[in-house]
């Protein structure tokens, strides 16, 4: 039996928050082991990057970083991967909020997508 680690956005961020307390210390060691069987939502990688803008604006862009290579690393479930990345680019800026930002990317994305045909062909 295969026994996978599904990883909440509390684990990244207590690594990135109070990587010197015992909750901080665990999630680190989770980080360091989960990668090899592990999946996290990219939701969750995006309400890290929300969390840590939130507690620890300075670090937005160390967060950022770390969520794109978490998504390399992790097995991920959908918001799709090229949703969560264009959410992030407009993230840095101050009028943007995590939720918008995937909700406008998504948009964005099905805009630029070919429309599909009825099966009548009409």
């Amino acid at each position: 039996m295969l026994v996978r680690a599904t990883l909440s956005s509390n684990i990244p961020a207590y690594a990135e928050l109070a990587p010197e307390q015992p909750e901080g210390i665990a999630a680190q060691r989770v980080n360091e082991l989960a990668p090899a069987n592990g999946v996290i939502c990219n939701q969750a990688l995006l309400e890290f990057a929300a969390v840590v803008r939130r507690r620890l604006p300075p670090s937005l862009p160390g967060a950022v970083t770390k969520v794109d290579a978490w998504s390399q690393v992790f097995e991920t479930a959908p918001t799709r991967s090229f949703i969560m990345a264009a959410a992030l680019r407009p993230v840095t800026a101050p009028q943007f909020q995590i939720g918008g930002a995937v909700i406008w990317s998504a948009d964005r994305a099905a805009q630029r997508r070919p429309k599909r045909r009825s099966s009548s062909g009409r």
